[in-house]
């Protein structure tokens, strides 16, 4: 049996949606989160901060920024958008400038 993924809260409008009675998949639905990316609330966490344009380290440690392209960029003065961060740890992390 086939479990169709769809994004996150939208499991009901898939759901009710007469399309999937054709393929017999009606309630089979799971979902699930597809671009990783954290919202900047959720970054502290992960010890990662985003303020004002600027992506830093909670406890002040470097850390480096590239755009989703994988340019380095400099952790200030960073326009809206996704970023990777590297932390001084080696964990790497998206997240989103607004």
């Amino acid at each position: 049996m086939v479990t169709p993924i769809v994004p996150v809260d939208t499991r009901y409008s898939y759901d009710v949606h007469r399309s999937w009675e054709a393929f017999d998949m009606m309630g089979n639905l799971f979902e699930m989160e597809f671009s990783g990316v954290s919202l900047p609330s959720d970054d502290a966490e992960d010890g990662i901060v985003v303020s004002q344009g600027e992506i830093f380290s909670r406890d002040g440690s470097p850390v480096e920024v590239f755009s989703m392209s994988g340019i380095r960029m400099a952790s200030t003065g960073l326009s809206s958008g996704v970023y990777v961060v590297r932390s001084q740890d080696g964990t790497v992390s998206k997240v989103a400038v607004r």
